[in-house]
């Protein structure tokens, strides 16, 4: 990202936020919520993927332009899963060395079991209160021993919840999903002693 860039990226991306401003999280229907107009505007810009290196698949940037962005989807109460994807799903695939989604994904926590089979590798177990998960192509899930799987949502079964403020916090049920074998589950994460905390999913 270019320095012009980054002083232009508010304005810009405020652009996309400021037109969608009747689509906010509160008017979404339970079945329908993610707002893909802006999602797709947002992806087609690169602005999916601010501050992750571009060598990692990312726009490039800092931080503080990521969370640029961040602050301009809560302020205008965007529906689409901005932080999930990008800082949250974002941040642990680029750590574990699996290539980017191409997305809207979420993460989470949660203790899935592995079993290999002649088939490949199989994941199975339930996820509780992922964030967006109706509306996401990919969870990416940290164990509790490091592992970070990117599971398809295509094929969990998902029941719909929220939050106290309506924010979509799912279950899903991951029944013995068969993984690929192109990095995309059972890498562990590459963490390091220089390396940040795992940012925690509330």
């Amino acid at each position: 990202m270019s320095e012009r860039s980054e002083v232009e990226l508010e304005t810009v991306a405020a652009r996309y936020f400021d037109a969608r401003r009747d689509r906010r999280l509160w008017s979404c229907e339970p079945e329908a919520c993610l707002d893909a107009e802006l999602w797709d505007a947002l992806s087609a810009n690169g602005f999916i993927a601010v501050g992750i290196d571009e060598h990692l698949g990312g726009s490039g940037g800092t931080a503080a332009d990521a969370a640029t962005l961040l602050s301009l989807s809560g302020r205008t109460a965007a529906a689409i899963p901005l932080m999930e994807h990008m800082w949250l799903a974002g941040w642990l695939l680029t750590q574990a060395g699996i290539p980017l989604a191409k997305g809207p994904s979420t993460a989470c926590a949660g203790d899935l079991t592995f079993e290999r089979t002649s088939h490949g590798l199989q994941v199975s177990g339930v996820l509780e209160r992922v964030p967006w998960a109706r509306s996401c192509r990919e969870i990416v899930v940290l164990c509790p021993d490091g592992t970070v799987a990117m599971v398809p949502t295509s094929v969990c079964s998902i029941v719909h919840g929220a939050n106290p403020i309506g924010e979509p916090r799912d279950r899903v049920e991951v029944g013995r999903v068969l993984l690929g074998a192109d990095g995309l589950a059972g890498r562990r994460s590459g963490r390091t002693s220089s390396s940040p905390a795992a940012p925690s999913v509330g």
